[in-house]
């Protein structure tokens, strides 16, 4: 399996469509594909959608999945 790089959940996002900002509270991995969720305000309602990178943006950094061998 190869290293995968994904963004942590609570990063703050941008969507591409419709610039709505939003926070990363979930990640869907399945075989190299990563999934974010991202949550964000409607109104006074919470929704959340699930997006791939190509459809949002941010300034932060990726960080290696997985835990650090001692």
């Amino acid at each position: 399996m190869k290293n995968i790089q994904i963004y942590p959940c609570g990063t703050e996002v941008n969507t591409v469509i419709g610039n709505i900002r939003g926070m990363i509270t979930a990640c869907s991995i399945r075989f190299d594909s990563v999934q974010y969720e991202i949550t964000h305000l409607v109104g006074d309602k919470i929704e959340c959608v699930w997006l791939r990178e190509p459809e949002f943006t941010t300034e932060a950094k990726k960080v290696a999945l997985g835990y650090k061998k001692p």
